[in-house]
This record gives structure tokens, sequence and C-alpha cells, in this order.
């Protein structure tokens, strides 16, 4: 016992190899000895687990480190939500279990639905665009008039400067708004437009976010969609389930939230989104800081159109002091000398020479629903994955810091990363490989507002289940059960509570 007592603890863990321990009296009892010690080892290999990078081995204490959210973990005073991610890491003493479900104990009964209304995730609907301008933008030598043509996804990108110009946005300091690249219409769907009157029927234009174009009728998005709805509602004589996946899912929140309390009781009977990002994704960030390459988009293209495209800035992670955002002390990207956490984001984009383009998009689209993030009393049954690894921080320690020259605006020869990123993955917040584990289950925070409001709130993860719409078979049986209980003839097999 007493040689246990004195070498066990002497583990070296990474970087943590200057933590040892050396018995000062030897004569104190043994059993209290060996109590410190795995007590100090058990401790030791908690942080090393939390805190170190398990893709690289790179240790983080020097800017990564809440040692409060330890203590919280080990003295019981941390959230459910918390210990669950603890367990689901190291274990309850038993076998991991393959599910969690978050219920709020609120249970309705249903008389059936008129339909299933969809709204996909990014990138996944078609764009068409028509150019019509008196001049270039910035003087580049591209086609000043050119009748509508396939933006997205791109067949071919011969002119990437014009290609990045047509698909980009810019952030109109006089009215405070986003609008379309100047003399550029872009229209949700294939080429040629269906008519000249737009109508809502599944696609959306998924370069904007929250904040949303007030330029043209299909722009705005959010009147086509209610009014798509109330005339089902209208028609059939029962309320519709609003389904969404991926970032859909937030695209789809900030409808409702737009819409009154009194409209979403009369027009929604249950709200049901797969695989979220409530709480925003480090992968939009690597799409700015590193590139996004989408063939036949290269990365360094695809940076330059991803950085003008303010959906992509709306998902990056929310900063906030809850156990769904990233706190003051997480970092989210590093260099050699400088580190930012989610409230230091601007300042990253000041750093990279980025303040005066893609600064105000950013700042635009930061302060919406998905930052307040009220609760939409609604019935919602949310399914979301976990215990996949996922990216939880960008590490450039390739750069001493980010240079204008190189991180800066530019294509075609001009500004592009040289060297890619390094991932940083926190094993506790393994999420479904796209969010985080506290941006899919974020729906929880509306647990105890659904319920003072006798609302549902039905927040399930599947362990293992990707960013992919029911791709476990307990998810998939799961939404089948949900339908049958939302059409008013519940599944008597069915375990959802």
């Amino acid at each position: 016992i007493i040689v246990l007592s004195v070498y066990a603890p002497c583990a070296t863990l990474n970087t943590m190899d200057a933590l040892e321990w050396r018995p000062h009296a030897t004569r104190v009892v043994a059993a209290c000895l060996l109590l410190v010690s795995n007590c100090a080892f058990v401790t030791a290999n908690l942080y090393h687990r939390t805190y170190v990078n398990s893709s690289t081995s790179k240790h983080l204490s020097d800017i990564d480190v809440a040692p409060d959210n330890i203590w919280n973990v080990l003295t019981g005073q941390s959230s459910t939500l918390a210990r669950s991610q603890m367990d689901t890491v190291f274990g309850t003493g038993e076998e991991a279990a393959e599910t969690q479900l978050d219920f709020n104990g609120v249970r309705h009964q249903y008389n059936g639905y008129s339909k299933i209304v969809e709204i996909v995730g990014y990138s996944s609907g078609a764009l068409c665009a028509k150019v019509h301008r008196t001049e270039p933008i910035d003087g580049h030598k591209c086609d000043l008039d050119q009748d509508w043509f396939a933006l997205w996804p791109p067949p071919s990108i011969p002119k990437p400067q014009c290609f990045i110009d047509n698909i980009r946005s810019r952030y109109n300091k006089d009215t405070k708004e986003v609008e379309n690249a100047k003399g550029t219409e872009v229209w949700d769907s294939k080429c040629p437009p269906p008519s000249d009157e737009f109508h809502y029927t599944g696609d959306y234009d998924w370069r904007y976010g929250g904040l949303r174009p007030q330029d043209s009728t299909h722009s705005k998005l959010w009147p086509s969609v209610a009014k798509y709805i109330e005339d089902i509602v209208t028609k059939e004589g029962k309320p519709v389930v609003l389904f969404a996946h991926s970032g859909g899912t937030i695209i789809s929140y900030s409808f409702l939230m737009t819409q009154t309390k009194e409209w979403r009781k009369a027009n929604i009977l249950a709200y049901v989104p797969v695989v979220p990002v409530f709480g925003g994704t480090i992968s939009s960030v690597s799409s700015v800081t590193t590139g996004w390459a989408r063939s036949p988009m290269t990365r360094c293209v695809g940076r330059q159109a991803a950085m003008m495209v303010p959906s992509v800035l709306w998902m990056w992670p929310r900063a906030g002091e809850t156990p769904f955002k990233w706190n003051r002390t997480e970092i989210v990207v590093q260099t050699k000398t400088k580190a930012y956490t989610a409230y230091d984001l601007a300042k990253m984009l000041e750093d990279m020479g980025l303040q005066d383009s893609v600064g105000p998009l950013y700042e635009a689209e930061a302060r919406d629903y998905l930052d307040i993030f009220e609760a939409p009393l609604v019935d919602t049954y949310a399914l979301y994955g976990y215990g996949i690894q996922t990216v939880s921080a960008l590490n450039f320690t390739d750069y001493d810091k980010f240079d204008p020259a190189e991180f800066g605006m530019g294509v075609d020869g001009n500004p592009c990363p040289q060297h890619e990123h390094k991932s940083v993955y926190h094993s506790w917040d393994a999420g479904d490989g796209v969010g985080t584990f506290r941006s899919t289950s974020r729906a929880s925070e509306w647990s105890k507002a659904h319920k003072d409001n006798d609302v549902v709130l039905w927040n399930k993860g599947y362990k293992g289940m990707r960013h992919c719409e029911f791709c476990t078979p307990e998810s998939k049986s799961d939404w089948e059960c949900i339908q049958a209980l939302l059409s008013g003839k519940p599944d008597p097999t069915c375990k959802l509570f």
C-alpha cells in the first residue's frame, strides 16, 4: 500500500509531468496515503482528459483552463446536463447508455396535423442569379449583364472573382440591413425561376441567416413562409408540423420567433428540429479562417465566398456563460502569440484585416434570436447526435499572428492562408461531427419555460448519430413514433417517454 501510495500518483500525462507527489512523513497512515493518492490521480486524469487536445496531444492549459467547471463536477454542483456530459465520457460505472433524454414531463394528446412543412439545411437549395450592373464591383473585370444563370451549385468557376462578386452580400450601414451585391438578383430555385411571383415551396436563400434582406419578396422569406403555412391550415383545418434539419433548424427557429405567440399556437402543432446547430459550430469559423472546398470551388475561393455569406457568420459559436455557450475561458482560435474566445471573434477579424468588409456582417448577425434563445413555446421534439469527435477549437500555431497580407480579402493569387489549422477536440463536448454537444443539445434550455407554459420539451440524444437525418435505428423509430403521436393515433408499442 505504501509503495502504491508513493508512486501511483507520479503520472506525467503529457505536459503534466511536473505534477508529482512525494511522502513528507514516513509515519502517515497508509490508508490515508492511498486515499489521497487515488483522489489526486483521478483529479489529474479528469483534468487531462477534459483540457488536453485528444487529437494532437498538445496541452492548452495556458489558455483553455476553467477549473471552476472541474470543481463543479467533482462537488456535485454542476448541472444535470454537465454531469451527463461527464458520464458520457468517463462512464457511470455501468455500460454507457446509447441515448439520453431531457423530457420536461408535459404530455399532450393530439388530433392530427395537416402537413409536415420542412425547412432544409444550408447549401441544399439551388440559387439562380441575374446580373445587371452599371459599373463593376471594385473594378473587377466581370460581365455587367447576365441573364439567369446557375449561381449555386456552380457548374464551373472560370472566373473566381466574378463568382464571389455574384454570391456575396453586403451590409448597408445606412439602412442597417443586409443586401445582395449591387445589380445582382438572386432567386432560390433552379434556373430559370418558375415565375415572376415568389411562392415558398421549401427552398430558401441559405446565404442569409436570421437577418433577411428586405429588398425583394423572396429574400424576406418569413412573410412567404407564414402565408404558405396559413394557407395550408385554412384549407385543411389543422395546424402543421414544422420539421427542420441541420442549418434549417436555426432558420426555422428564427422564423418562429418572428411570429407572435398566438400565431404559433394557431398554426404550429409541433416543432421537430433534427441534428440542430442551435449554439453554432467551429467548422463555420474554419470556413472563414482556413477555407471551404466544394468542387468546383477551391478552398481559397470558398474562403472568400464564405466570409461574405452572412449565414456562415451567423453560425459562429455563441459567447456566454451558460453551459450551452462558449465562455470567457474557452479558446476558439489561437495562434502562437494570441488566443481568441467567442467574445473575441470580432477582434480576430480585425487582426486579419477584415474589420471593414466582414466585420459589419458578423456584428449584424451576432446579436439576434440565437443569442437570446427564448423558448418558442410550441411543443418541441428535438433529436440530436452526440459522442462523435467534433472540432472544438482551431489551432494556427504555424503562425505567430494573423497577417492581413495572408488572411485578408483577395482571390486569384491574392491573400489565402498557406497553412491549414490543426483541429482541437474536447471529448466532453463530442457532438455529431458538425455541431458540438452543447450546440446540438441546446434545446434543453427551453425545458423550464415550456413546462411553466404547459408546453412539451422532448430533447433526445443518440450516441453515435452523425449529422444526418435519422441515421440510427433508434432515431428513425422515434421519429415514426412521434409522427404517430402527432397524428392522433399513438402507437402503443412506442416508448417515447
